[in-house]
């Protein structure tokens, strides 16, 4: 869609979503179009389903590192697309994040666990991921005495603190 007036382009978006039965993609000129958009967005329909996936903030070899706030909604904008999300959503991005590497689906398949506010945790299942994700350190601690015993499984890249017995 193009030529359709700054502010109504939202409008026109949650028209376009209504006559169809799947996502939307919205490709937005840069980050502060991005922003603008997602704003108006949550205006016009707070309850429509949105995805945000910008674009990276510094180049591969750069001193700097990436943006967390950045990198964590590209990844689980990524995380969602992968696990097959279904249903009516809109997906916001801009032209530099359409353009640049995204991982396969297969590695980030493997490379989420959802965990819901409110619901119970497959303790099990959870230890799983965190073990088959590579290097992990689990410190097992009481709630009282934060710490004390440390149990480590090849540690090398990240480090988990649990409350487990």
């Amino acid at each position: 869609m193009g030529g359709v007036p700054e502010g109504f382009d939202a409008v026109r978006l949650l028209a376009e979503l209504a006559q169809g039965t799947g996502p939307v993609c919205h490709i937005a000129r840069d980050d502060k179009r991005l922003a603008a958009m997602a704003t108006a967005l949550s205006v016009f329909n707070p309850s429509v389903p949105v995805l945000l996936f910008p674009g990276w903030d510094c180049l591969p070899f750069d001193r700097a590192s990436p943006n967390a706030d950045n990198s964590a909604a590209r990844m689980a904008t990524l995380a969602a697309l992968a696990a097959g999300l279904s249903g009516q959503f809109i997906v916001l991005t801009t032209l530099n994040a359409a353009t640049q590497y995204v991982p396969p689906r297969d590695l980030l398949r493997g490379s989420a666990f959802l965990a819901e506010v409110g619901k119970r945790i497959n303790e099990s299942d959870l230890r799983n991921f965190l073990l088959s994700g590579g290097e992990v350190t689990l410190f097992r601690t009481s709630p009282t005495l934060r710490g004390s015993e440390t149990d480590k499984k090849r540690p090398r890249s990240r480090s988990v603190e649990s409350a487990w017995p």
